[in-house]
């Protein structure tokens, strides 16, 4: 392969110094603003990677022993009776978002969301987030999870009063995502709550 012309091509093309350009003061404040006297990145110089060392084989050992535990406890409060459903829909929530879902047998959680589905709560007497949270767990994890959820928080528009609960709404509005074809309600969350989240 011949590289000459994509050369010849560089070679031509003109330093920014050779261009005619016009000092003003507009630029003269600019070079002088104090985000161009910023000290260099420590990550911008390879002797800094240079320098890092990864962690020995007993290191990692010592870091997986020391995640045994918390990871035990974290299985245990799953799967016992010690925590009410609404604490165990969060806690399986969380270790889904954090994406620690893989460090825990994917029967032992999903026997206990089939549980925790069958059960169906009155939605009528819980708050926005909690009913948020049910919702997105369920429906993450592929189960019909009906979005009619959400109409004691609406009558023909959500209510105003929902909007003071900020948990609530980013919540609701998480949910909202996760909508398919012809779930107005779910249409109307996302517009409710990207117009009171923005002001």
């Amino acid at each position: 392969m011949d590289w000459t012309p994509l050369r010849h091509v560089t070679s031509m093309a003109l330093p920014i110094s050779a261009l005619p350009f016009q000092e003003s003061a507009a630029t003269r404040r600019i070079d002088q603003s104090p985000l161009l006297r910023e000290p260099p990145s420590p990550f911008s110089s390879p002797e800094q990677f240079a320098k890092h060392h990864p962690p020995s084989s007993l290191e990692r050992q010592a870091y997986g022993k020391a995640m045994e535990q918390p990871k035990e406890q974290v299985r245990r409060l799953i799967l016992g009776s010690t925590i009410d459903s609404n604490e165990k829909l969060s806690l399986i929530y969380y270790v889904y978002r954090l994406g620690l879902t893989y460090l825990f047998s994917k029967d032992n959680i999903d026997a206990q969301l089939d549980t925790l589905f069958n059960l169906q709560e009155d939605y009528n007497q819980t708050d926005l987030y909690t009913t948020s949270l049910h919702f997105q767990i369920f429906r993450i994890f592929g189960y019909r999870f009906s979005c009619d959820v959400f109409k004691d928080f609406s009558t023909s528009e959500f209510k105003e009063t929902i909007s003071k609960d900020v948990r609530g709404m980013i919540s609701l509005y998480e949910s909202a995502q996760l909508r398919i074809r012809e779930e107005s309600i779910l249409d109307e969350a996302m517009a409710f709550t990207e117009t009171k989240l923005k002001t």
